[in-house]
């Protein structure tokens, strides 16, 4: 997943590297440039999107389907035995439930909100490089 996210800002860096280059013996816009700055950007964006949609209905699926399969083990386990068993047995389920995260090497929790500072991070990066680029070509 981190290396599509790394993927796509490197793509999105290069569309707005395009879109942000001023050349000073051009008097004209560059329309061939501008189309494809504006795609490039555009399916950067689509993609992040979707990547962050589907990543972030991972833990949601993965806690509905431990509930579906404690509630068959539940009612397997559960059948044939007395109160007192069947009252031990179900907070001892009850005890094992966990959430599913999206790790990154067990160190950090990977959550819509890491995903989009970092993209945010990565992109505010971009611009800070290509304005910088711009102040060293004016000053040349």
């Amino acid at each position: 997943m981190f290396l599509l996210l790394f993927a796509y800002c490197s793509a999105l860096y290069t569309g707005l590297g395009i879109a942000l280059r001023q050349n000073d013996t051009q008097t004209h816009l560059n329309y061939p440039q501008i189309i494809e700055s504006v795609f490039i950007i555009a399916g950067c964006v689509f993609s992040v999107v979707t990547l962050l949609g589907f990543a972030s209905e991972v833990p949601d699926a993965t806690s509905e389907t431990r509930s579906m399969f404690r509630e068959v083990y539940q009612h397997i386990v559960l059948e044939n035995k007395s109160i007192s068993l069947k009252n031990m047995l179900l907070l001892k389920t009850l005890e094992e439930v966990e959430t599913f995260y999206l790790t990154a090497l067990d160190i950090l929790r990977v959550d819509k909100g890491l995903i989009l500072s970092l993209f945010g991070t990565a992109l505010s990066f971009c611009v800070l490089l290509m304005q910088l680029k711009r102040v060293d070509l004016e000053s040349m």
